[in-house]
C-alpha cells in the first residue's frame, strides 16, 4: 500500500485543486436553479487542501450571495458624485468602505466600468460575497432603487427601468437621479412632452440646471443625443423583447441585453463581473470565449486570473485560443499563488493573512477566501 501511495502521488497532486474547486462549485449549485456547468466532477482530495475545503463549507450559508447589510442612506461623501455621475470622485469617496451595501456595490462596479477599470480592478474593491449587482430584494422602502433604474436604462431595459424609477419617485420622492432617468427614458420612448415635465422639475436643482437646459435645447431641435450622448447608448442597447424586470435574476437581465446587442459593452462587462462574483467559472469563461468584444489582444487582468484558475480546476476542458492571451505577469503571479497554497501547513487564518498580503487584489483571493474576509481585521494588501 505504501508503494501504491508513492506511485500515485503525482496524480493526486495534479487533481488537488480541482477537488477544492468542485467542492466550492457544488456549494453554489445546490442553491441555484441554473443548469449544472459543463465539465466532469472530480472527487479526489489532497490532504494539504482540506483546510480550504473547510473554509468553503463553513461559509456555505454566505455564498454566493448572502443578505446584504440593512440599507442605510447613501454616505454623504458619495451622494453628490453619484448624483452627478462623477465616477472618479465616487471611487475616492468609497476607498475605505467595506462595500456590503447593495447600492454601493453596484455604484463601485458602475464607476469602474465608466472609468474603463472594471476588468482590471474589480477585486481590488470587492473582496467578499454580497448581494447580486442588480438585486432589489434588499432595498428597504426602495432606498437606492433610482440608481438601479438608471443602470437598467443604460443596459437597455426600458420597462424595468421605468417601473423602478416610478417606484423610487413614489417611495423616495423627487431626486435628481430619478428625474434624469425619467427624462431620458421618455425621450427614448418618443414622448418629449413627458420628458419636458421631468426636466422642468430637474431645473429646480442648481447643480443639475445647466444639464437640464442643454437637454431641453436638444429636444427643441430634435437632437437630444447631441446634448446627451447617453441617449445614443440607450437606443443602441434597447432590449428587443423588453419586459418587466421584476423577478428576473441579474444573470438573465444581462443575458437578455447581450442577446439583443452582442456589442453591448456594459452588459458584457457586468455579466463577467457578476459571474466572477458568483464563482461561476465555466460560465464566465464561456461568456469570454463567445463574446465578439474580446477577440484579440492580451486579456484584462481579472479575466486572465479566472482563466488560469479554471484551467487548474478543470484541466480536461479546452480553453482554445484564450490561454496564449494571458499576460506573462499574471501567469507568473499565479505560479506564486500555487506555490503558496501548496506549501502551506498552518491554519486557514494564517494562510488567509498571507494570501491577503500577497494576493489580496486578485480573483484567486476572492474565490478561496472571500467568505472569511473581514476588512476591519486586515491591513491593506501589499500587491497592486
Amino acid at each position: 500500500m505504501r508503494h501504491n501511495h508513492i506511485r500515485r502521488r503525482s496524480k493526486v497532486k495534479a487533481q488537488g485543486w480541482r477537488a477544492v474547486g468542485e467542492l466550492a462549485t457544488t456549494g453554489i449549485c445546490h442553491r441555484s436553479t441554473s443548469p449544472s456547468p459543463p465539465g466532469r466532477c472530480s472527487t479526489s482530495r489532497r490532504p494539504v487542501w482540506i483546510f480550504a475545503a473547510c473554509v468553503l463549507l463553513a461559509a456555505g450559508a454566505w455564498w454566493p450571495g448572502h443578505a446584504s447589510d440593512p440599507q442605510p442612506p447613501i454616505p454623504l461623501q458619495v451622494q453628490r458624485p453619484l448624483e452627478m455621475g462623477d465616477w472618479p470622485a465616487l471611487l475616492n469617496g468609497l476607498a475605505a468602505d467595506p462595500l456590503t451595501n447593495t447600492i454601493l456595490r453596484l455604484a463601485v462596479v458602475r464607476a469602474l466600468f465608466e472609468t474603463g477599470r472594471l476588468p482590471e480592478e474589480q477585486f481590488s474593491w470587492l473582496h467578499c460575497p454580497g448581494p447580486e449587482l442588480l438585486s432589489t430584494t434588499d432595498l428597504k422602502q426602495h432606498v437606492g432603487s433610482a440608481h438601479v433604474a438608471e443602470t437598467l436604462l443604460e443596459l437597455g431595459h426600458l420597462n424595468g427601468a421605468e417601473r423602478l424609477a416610478f417606484d423610487s419617485l413614489e417611495m423616495e420622492g423627487e431626486t435628481p437621479p430619478v428625474l434624469r432617468t425619467l427624462a431620458r427614458l421618455h425621450v427614448v420612448k418618443g414622448l418629449p412632452d413627458a420628458a419636458g415635465i421631468f426636466l422642468s422639475r430637474l431645473q429646480a436643482y442648481p447643480e443639475h440646471c445647466a444639464w437640464a437646459v442643454r437637454f431641453r435645447a436638444g429636444l427643441a431641435t430634435n437632437s437630444p443625443a447631441a446634448a446627451d450622448p447617453t441617449i445614443s447608448r440607450i437606443r443602441a442597447n434597447l432590449i428587443t423583447r423588453d419586459g418587466i424586470a421584476t423577478g428576473l435574476t441579474t444573470e438573465r437581465l444581462l443575458r437578455q441585453a447581450l442577446e439583443s446587442n452582442p456589442e453591448n459593452r456594459m452588459a458584457f462587462q457586468f455579466l463577467m463581473a457578476h459571474q466572477l462574483l458568483a464563482r461561476r467559472l465555466p460560465y464566465a469563461l464561456r461568456t469570454l470565449a463567445t463574446s465578439p468584444q474580446t477577440r484579440e489582444g492580451p486579456l484584462p487582468r481579472h479575466y486572465a486570473e479566472a482563466l488560469l484558475l479554471h484551467r487548474h480546476l478543470h484541466p480536461d476542458i479546452s480553453l482554445g485560443a484564450l490561454l496564449p492571451r494571458v499576460p506573462p505577469a499574471v501567469a507568473a503571479s499565479f505560479q506564486g499563488f500555487k506555490e503558496m497554497m501548496n506549501r502551506t501547513t498552518g491554519s486557514r487564518e494564517q494562510l488567509q493573512a498571507q494570501a491577503w498580503r500577497d494576493f489580496g487584489n486578485t480573483y484567486w483571493y476572492y474565490y478561496f477566501f472571500g467568505p472569511l474576509h473581514q476588512p476591519s481585521r486586515l491591513p491593506s494588501p501589499g500587491n497592486s
